[in-house]
């Protein structure tokens, strides 16, 4: 059990024994009501200190023998001062205005609450379903939220594998080009090498056939003075003819040199 005190002013306030007018112990919360400084009394404590412990027999033997102490601290109704009411006259002075205190300062009483901070069996037996619902509910939310990833996880897993079939397909088929650029590779150089060849072969062509045309320029025969129309259509027959009766030649061919 805790109590605490709050608002007291220093050497102002003092606590009862605890008990009403007709001497019956409080039940309930317990709280001190304002009221004026008793100069018969003395606070126990210091100001803003926190009693903390169990009631035990020792306090329950102060208040049945009324005395003052922590006998006033218990669990139950208003506690009143009675320091004043056994001698029948109200706290101060007798002109009914407040005495002064230790510092030597008029002060009026400053109320002083105790808190109980105690729960009762009830009250823990109330809150339980409320707590055990939360949790189912934060339970299920949480089997949702794992439901949900695990079927997330499982979509993405699906897509990496089609992922990879594609990327597998791919790879085969590099690997296929790979192998036929591998085995083109002779062809091409025996192509390559046929190619430098064929272009050698052109050239000399080439050189051949300007020599020839050279050859031809340089054995030309021209014939002036024929009139026109006498070789006919075979001009070649004509000169054979011409040749073998005027210059006694047998075929024109061994005239031109090759």
């Amino acid at each position: 059990m805790q109590y605490t005190t709050e608002g007291a002013v220093g050497g102002t306030s003092r606590w009862s024994r605890g008990y009403d007018v007709a001497g019956e112990p409080y039940r309930g919360e317990a709280r001190v009501l304002p009221g004026r400084q008793c100069p018969q009394e003395r606070m126990p404590e210091k100001i803003g200190e926190q009693r903390q412990g169990v009631e035990g027999p020792r306090q329950r033997d102060s208040l049945e023998r009324g005395e003052p102490g922590q006998g006033g601290l218990q669990q139950g109704g208003t506690v009143q001062r009675d320091c004043c009411k056994r001698n029948h006259k109200p706290c101060g002075s007798p002109e009914g205005q407040p005495r002064q205190g230790r510092q030597g300062d008029s002060q009026m009483e400053t109320p002083v609450v105790v808190h109980h901070t105690r729960s009762s069996k009830g009250e823990k037996e109330a809150m339980a379903p409320s707590i055990q619902a939360q949790f189912d509910q934060i339970l299920a939310t949480m089997a949702d939220t794992k439901r949900a990833m695990q079927q997330d996880i499982g979509v993405v897993s699906v897509g990496l594998g089609l992922l990879r079939a594609e990327h597998r397909k791919l790879a085969e088929k590099m690997m296929e080009v790979e192998k036929v650029v591998k085995d083109m590779q002779p062809t091409q150089q025996e192509l390559k090498k046929q190619m430098g060849e064929l272009d050698e072969r052109v050239l000399k062509l080439e050189w051949r056939a300007e020599d020839t045309e050279g050859c031809n320029r340089r054995n030309n025969v021209r014939v002036v003075g024929l009139p026109e129309g006498t070789e006919q259509s075979d001009m070649v027959t004509y000169l054979e003819n011409w040749f073998a009766s005027d210059v006694a030649l047998i075929r024109l061919t061994s005239f031109f040199c090759y």
